[in-house]
């Protein structure tokens, strides 16, 4: 089979898998907020509810901004600020709109979100349980530049943590439904001996609730599964240095697998004296983002010499290694779960065929300038050659 051939028959598999624009998963509930209809988010990693204070004011609602209603924030690189007030307000769940809850919400600038429903409310109605229903799914076309990450909490000791085991370890990680990625922390991926993919396509950048952002160090793959489960999820983690949680199992595999229902004997509440006995600081308040910053720039910062360029390293390859490249590259898409980390690397890989594409007819060009240059070479070496013979011959004759 030719090169050729084998190209036509990559597109051919890759590009079903490509297809339209890929769609996201956003789990909502939906509800009124003092008579309003109101879209909020569930997230089991913020221990209060918040609201996003451009959208209260929006709205007219009364914020409270004294300093007695001001709350130090913490994000999760230690960064500190202070919540903007609060603000009072009556919820109605949509299929009980006979049933108001006065709540307080916890008025953030820069939430990522306009209503965040955090774990305690959640957990006293049952909205992860007997009354998962009132979580919806709502697709979206996803924007391949722009990933979220939310996890928040005032004080997280009774936030849920997920018992499970990863790479056949047993291991806590918080359960964070607020979270779009999965998240590892640095000393723990070094001190487990993971091996962390550094290429720029796996790095990017984490903005947190004061705006304030991180770069993730690369990127992990591992397999969960929860302690009272079989089931192995290979789960892509982000590698924060800064992380206060050595794990934190996100959106996905949670609803996914409806864990606070199925496999609620793995889900442990109150665990103070854990974060106390491991020394780690208390992360008040944990808002965090993808940057928009995430697919762009990357080479940049690299440096253009950098041989991990998402256009750089599919260039300088011959049509053999290309082929052998994709071949790998598709298998390790193939292996991947059904999560933001798996767009992204079918988003990258299509991205680095057309790169590789775009720069043939140069490589081509280039290749046909070097012929033409041999064979200049190989004709003037040829007629010194014949000239140098004649001579001979010549002197020869006249001997």
């Amino acid at each position: 089979m030719s090169w050729q051939d084998h190209v036509l028959k990559y597109f051919r598999e890759m590009l079903p898998k490509l297809g339209p624009p890929k769609c996201k998963k956003v789990y909502e509930i939906h509800g009124m907020l003092d008579e309003i209809n109101t879209i909020a988010i569930p997230d089991t990693g913020a221990s209060v509810n918040t609201i996003n204070t451009a959208f209260a004011q929006t709205r007219g609602y009364r914020l409270k901004s004294g300093p007695e209603n001001r709350t130090k924030i913490k994000t999760p690189n230690g960064h500190e600020t202070f919540s903007d007030g609060i603000v009072e307000l009556y919820w109605t769940f949509a299929d009980s709109p006979d049933t108001k809850h006065n709540l307080v919400f916890h008025a953030v600038t820069e939430s990522p979100n306009d209503i965040l429903l955090g774990m305690p409310f959640l957990e006293a109605t049952g909205a992860l349980t007997t009354h998962a229903r009132r979580i919806t799914i709502r697709k979206r076309v996803a924007e391949s530049n722009k990933r979220n990450v939310r996890f928040q909490s005032i004080n997280d000791s009774a936030l849920p943590r997920a018992r499970g085991q990863l790479d056949k370890r047993d291991v806590l990680a918080l359960a964070d439904t607020g979270s779009k990625v999965n998240i590892m922390s640095l000393d723990y991926a070094k001190q487990h001996g993971y091996t962390i993919d550094c290429s720029p396509d796996a790095i990017g950048a984490l903005q947190f609730a004061n705006g304030a952002e991180e770069q993730t160090i690369g990127r992990v793959m591992a397999r969960w599964r929860f302690a009272n489960g079989t089931d192995e999820h290979l789960l892509a983690f982000d590698v924060l240095k800064h992380s206060h949680y050595d794990l934190v199992v996100g959106q996905d595999v949670l609803f996914e697998t409806g864990a606070f229902n199925n496999h609620a004997e793995s889900i442990v509440y109150h665990v103070a004296s854990l974060e106390q006995n491991s020394g780690r600081p208390y992360c008040p308040i944990n808002s965090v983002r993808r940057s928009p910053k995430f697919f762009r720039g990357w080479n940049k910062s690299k440096g253009k010499g950098s041989e991990d360029g998402l256009a750089a390293q599919p260039a300088t390859l011959g049509r053999n290694a290309e082929l052998e490249r994709r071949a790998k590259a598709q298998i390790l898409i193939d292996s991947m779960p059904d999560v933001p980390a798996k767009d992204a690397a079918i988003e990258v890989e299509k991205q680095r065929c057309s790169a590789w594409h775009s720069q043939q007819p140069q490589r081509q060009q280039q290749a046909s300038t070097t012929r033409s240059s041999s064979q200049n070479a190989s004709t003037s070496a040829d007629a010194g050659s014949s000239q140098r013979s004649a001579s001979y011959s010549s002197g020869s004759s006249r001997t």
